[in-house]
């Protein structure tokens, strides 16, 4: 199966992911809060300008109308998710700086993520416009198989009543997003065994680990940036494509 064969490629990475700081302080409770609010405010264009229309263009270039359908609806999906992560997470957790935080901020065209960010939202624009189908779903699926593996790693529903992110970390094994990731999973697979190679099995391995590397930048530069300092090396700078 492709996808076993693409997650063996990562098998070096998880154990950074699994003990990253900004990882293991949100499970304990104990992360800054500027750091969450600032990995909150990003992380929400990061879905509304990158995970969204990429789904969205991906699906019109479907000719199946199930498959076609599929990625309409896990679409909307995240635009509902990135909604509520502006109006109730932000909020929730920052009563005084609502303005701030407003919903509106996050669709406005003069919002910049920060570059770690920007390059992702790149990388799958790119790849959902020019790329094989399986290989763009290949590099949108990290970021749901991370965290549904954080979720699991730590037991997120296990969290104390009082756990300050424990409605957040929550979400990382809901039954919705299981669903869904099982969903872009299978919807990956089957594309691939519509024409499988190995050529091509090659470069969905190769955008799946790239992707991978971005979440990790993107916990790194929350920090950084939070700490006054400067974006860590490499994730500042723009995204280089790799050709197929």
């Amino acid at each position: 199966m492709p996808f076993n064969k693409m997650l063996s490629a990562i098998d070096h990475l998880l154990p950074a992911v699994r003990g990253h700081r900004f990882n293991t302080e949100l499970f304990a409770g104990t992360l800054p809060q500027e750091v969450f609010d600032f990995y909150l405010l990003h992380d929400a264009p990061y879905l509304l300008k990158g995970v969204f229309p990429a789904l969205t263009h991906l699906s019109r270039r479907l000719a199946n109308e199930e498959q076609t359908q599929l990625l309409v609806t896990l679409a909307q999906e995240i635009t509902d998710y990135a909604k509520y992560i502006c109006e109730q997470e932000l909020m929730r957790h920052n009563t005084a700086r609502k303005k701030l935080y407003s919903p509106a901020l996050f669709s406005h065209e003069k919002f910049q993520p920060i570059p770690v960010v920007a390059n992702q939202i790149e990388f799958l624009l790119h790849h959902a416009e020019h790329e094989h189908p399986a290989v763009a779903i290949a590099s949108l699926l990290p970021c749901n198989i991370l965290y549904v593996d954080l979720g699991r790693t730590f037991q997120a529903d296990d969290a104390h009543p009082n756990h300050l992110f424990k409605e957040w970390i929550s979400f990382y094994t809901c039954p919705k997003f299981l669903k869904s990731t099982e969903s872009l999973t299978n919807l990956m697979t089957l594309l691939y065994e519509q024409e499988p190679c190995p050529l091509l099995l090659a470069r969905m391995t190769k955008v799946f680990v790239a992707s991978t590397e971005f979440e990790s930048n993107f916990w790194d530069a929350a920090y950084a940036v939070c700490e006054n300092k400067a974006e860590p090396r490499g994730s500042s700078s723009r995204c280089i494509i790799a050709p197929s």
